[in-house]
């Protein structure tokens, strides 16, 4: 019936910046930590910076 929804750990953070740096795709990413690309795209997009940087610590 409903979602289940669990956030991203801090760790999972980490790691999205990690694998973006390497240029791994947002779908490769989610794979690799069991979750969707489209978490870890929407993850992402959330918290860049105006340069274009991710910040996971500010997530």
């Amino acid at each position: 019936m409903g979602q289940n929804y669990s956030q991203l750990k801090q760790k999972e953070r980490d790691q999205i910046a990690i694998y973006r740096s390497k240029g791994l795709s947002f779908s490769e990413i989610g794979k690799m930590l069991g979750r969707k690309g489209s978490t870890i795209s929407r993850e992402y997009n959330r918290n860049i910076t105006e340069e274009g940087g991710y910040l996971p610590s500010e997530a």
